[in-house]
């Protein structure tokens, strides 16, 4: 039952789901099983639910909740049909709970077309009005408000124009403000994202987004929705290359702090990703002074919590901030970080592989060279993660001085990065882990190590590269070296 389609839906359940989902089997009005008396599946979602911080616990397999469940009562089959109930129960759950959560109308204004399709002016009219106030009073005006406004409108315009009284312009006028309105957003919002996308991964043809007209709009004033500026400036903080004293970063970011209460949630964590790959890109380009700055915004981001989505967060992101706290010597904080977030972990193929991945790098960076050994799989799926590893045995093996093990991983190392294709490490990352293996291998030689002079050009050479995977830990042994 561990790997089952039902524990990996419940997973994803927040605290306030799991609650909603009990009172939901509990109700007859939901489950007709529980006026009979007994519902197995309710049965079996109590027992789940005691585990749910620990899916991984042995006592949660299918034999012990049989057991539970049905007692003596062995029919073949039984416990399945039971799980497969209980997951049906969970998709109507879905349904029902995430419907009407909106303030705004539903998209489908079911009253406005009744009164519209029996030519009832009068109650259209009225009904019309109200919608238009509901919209016009949300807080936050995202794409889904922006659509359902355009909707409106031209339902609006339609009635008017069947019921055409030769006065005024059958609100043509606020239906394509209100369409202009959802394109710019629209289009802003899409491109930004589509432009992000292109620094990291070589998309076909890298076609080219005009947007000139677009964001000319932006200057006539019933064009400025906030999302809109906000996307702006975020292909702007993407197209600047870190010019202007990073003008274009510092404005984006004072613009989200000042407007993060009128953004919605999901935009809010797509802007903040634009701030936080600007800093890995300073970063990696050799600009130390953005990694604390990266670090702040990440710990910002984490107390307000738009890193979590549904209390869980993105296992890139769980690695990305560890990684940063780890170099900037936060020990404490990275893993208080990691053990809270154990069960939180969303998006990989494993997501126990990632939290002993950095569990271990944690450890490595305490010198506790063993427990970080131990923790290491043998082979991870993802492409990140197994370069990760990969480095970090190599680290571990320098640090313990086990030469004839570590000149064998790195041969290993060097010939996995040599023989696969740039369609699969992105050309960047791969010459990043290329000079590692370098440096690491210039280091390491014999005639390196009672050579100051040498060592010092290594140390330049690191220096002028700049974009070097474990560039601080290269430094630190050339230090080391020089001090011998």
């Amino acid at each position: 039952m561990k790997d089952s389609q039902l524990l990996r839906t419940l997973k994803f359940f927040s605290s306030s789901q799991w609650d909603e989902f009990d009172k939901f089997l509990r109700s007859p009005y939901f489950n007709d099983e529980i006026e009979k008396g007994i519902s197995n599946a309710y049965l079996l979602f109590c027992h789940i639910r005691k585990f749910k911080d620990d899916f991984q616990s042995p006592k949660l397999i299918k034999d012990n909740a049989t057991q539970l469940i049905f007692a003596n009562d062995q029919v073949k089959g039984k416990m399945d049909k039971t799980m497969s109930s209980l997951l049906k129960f969970i998709k109507s759950f879905l349904v029902v709970s995430t419907k009407n959560k909106s303030n705004l109308p539903s998209l489908e204004f079911p009253l406005l077309d009744f009164y519209s399709s029996n030519n009832w002016s009068e109650k259209f009219e009225t009904e019309a009005g109200k919608s238009v106030e509901a919209i016009n009073s949300a807080t936050i005006q995202d794409e889904n408000f922006l659509l359902e406004k355009l909707l409106l409108e031209k339902r609006i315009h339609e009635h008017e124009n069947i019921n055409n009284k030769r006065v005024g312009d059958l609100n043509l006028s606020k239906t394509l403000e209100a369409l202009d309105n959802f394109y710019l957003v629209s289009k802003l919002k899409y491109s930004a994202l589509l432009e992000q996308q292109k620094k990291f991964i070589d998309i076909a043809g890298k076609q080219k987004i005009e947007l000139g007209d677009v964001i000319s709009n932006l200057e006539n004033d019933h064009l400025s929705p906030l999302l809109a500026v906000a996307y702006q400036k975020a292909i702007k903080i993407i197209q600047s290359g870190h010019k202007d004293e990073h003008l274009p970063f510092y404005s984006f970011r004072q613009f989200l702090a000042e407007n993060e209460a009128y953004i919605p949630t999901i935009d809010l964590r797509n802007l903040h990703s634009f701030l936080r790959n600007y800093c890995t890109s300073a970063y990696n380009k050799g600009d130390n002074t953005f990694l604390p700055i990266l670090f702040d915004i990440y710990k910002e981001q984490i107390e307000k919590g738009i890193l979590y989505t549904n209390e869980f967060i993105l296992h890139t992101t769980f690695t990305n901030i560890v990684v940063a706290g780890l170099k900037l010597g936060e020990f404490v904080w990275v893993e208080q970080f990691i053990r809270e977030n154990k069960n939180k972990i969303i998006g990989a193929k494993n997501e126990h592989e990632v939290f002993d991945l950095n569990l271990a790098n944690y450890y490595f960076h305490v010198k506790e060279y063993d427990k970080a050994w131990n923790l290491l799989e043998g082979n991870y799926e993802d492409l990140y993660y197994k370069l990760m590893a990969k480095r970090l045995e190599v680290k571990i093996l320098f640090e313990n001085q086990e030469s004839d093990i570590l000149d064998a991983k790195i041969n290993a190392f060097k010939v996995y990065i040599s023989r696969t294709s740039s369609k699969i490490i992105y050309p960047t990352i791969k010459a990043m882990n290329n000079a590692f293996i370098n440096y690491l291998s210039q280091i390491i030689n014999p005639s390196t190590l009672h050579n100051p002079e040498r060592i010092r050009k290594i140390q330049q050479k690191i220096i002028a590269q700049k974009a070097v995977a474990e560039r601080e830990w290269l430094l630190e042994k050339i230090e080391e070296l020089l001090k011998k």
